[in-house]
């Protein structure tokens, strides 16, 4: 069975998220809990193996209808391969933007390419077998570029659509989403939201589409509600709903999921 959805992957190409630019590209200096490990982070890439030089000379785009059980492991592949090959570049020329901006472009456009394995559900198991290259995309979540984070949103926020999802089967879509809940996927997302900058529109987005991210996984999996709460999303939720402005599309959000995490369990209104 092929399945359609989510309808977004069938936007125009220029509707898709702008390419970095050197103006763009500025590393983040805070390395405080809230953005996370960025040690941690680069020694994922450190420790990344070499890949087969004849998978990664293929083709980077794929249809919807091309993407099969082999297309799959090689998409994630060309995703190691360009985090890789950007954080060698940031790390080779910290202070040179210019020298690792195509890195960035690279590793952006790998992002959205795999935008198109939300179109096959069907073949979750097989992408919850590449826990590596799960890893390593959780781990972008705290890369210094935000527009690289925006674009990993974006790529969570396709894989997770609800809709999506429950077409598919929990059996098709479940050992994909224990991988990412073992790989602290909500504590990654908290992390990444609370230092984007809702004033910009863009991150405002990306904050609307994290919120979009924990509204399906509480739909396909609500039993993981207390384990969401666990990972930061509660206090999140409740910091969030404090903020001003006093009412905004983000803030609505906010407290309908509030609610909706209350009502699951008598254990978050503790």
């Amino acid at each position: 069975m092929t399945f359609k959805c989510p309808p977004s992957l069938q936007l125009e190409t220029d509707a898709k998220r702008p390419k970095v630019s050197a103006d763009h590209i500025s590393a983040f200096s805070d390395t405080s809990s809230d953005v996370g490990d960025l040690e941690d982070f680069s020694r994922l890439f450190n420790t990344l193996d070499s890949w087969d030089s004849e998978t990664s000379n293929g083709p980077t785009t794929f249809g919807a209808n091309e993407v099969t059980e082999t297309t799959v492991p090689q998409l994630t592949v060309f995703l190691e391969k360009r985090a890789l090959s950007n954080q060698e570049a940031r790390n080779n020329f910290p202070e040179q933007p210019k020298r690792f901006m195509q890195a960035e472009l690279e590793l952006q456009g790998t992002l959205e390419e795999m935008q198109v394995l939300a179109a096959n559900p069907e073949l979750y198991p097989i992408l919850a077998e590449q826990t590596r290259p799960i890893s390593l995309l959780l781990g972008l979540l705290a890369h210094e570029n935000t527009d690289i984070n925006l674009s990993v949103i974006d790529l969570l926020h396709e894989l997770l659509e609800s809709s999506c999802l429950q077409e598919a089967g929990l059996d098709k879509v479940n050992q994909f989403l224990e991988v990412l809940f073992s790989g602290q996927l909500i504590q990654s997302l908290i992390q990444n939201i609370s230092r984007l900058d809702e004033t910009k529109k863009d991150e405002a987005d990306g904050v609307h589409k994290t919120l979009g991210i924990v509204e399906s996984l509480l739909e396909i999996r609500p039993d993981m509600n207390v384990i969401m709460a666990n990972q930061g999303l509660f206090e999140w939720l409740l910091r969030r709903l404090q903020k001003r402005p006093v009412f905004d599309k983000n803030k609505l959000y906010v407290s309908e999921l509030l609610s909706v995490a209350l009502q699951m369990d008598e254990a978050n209104r503790l």
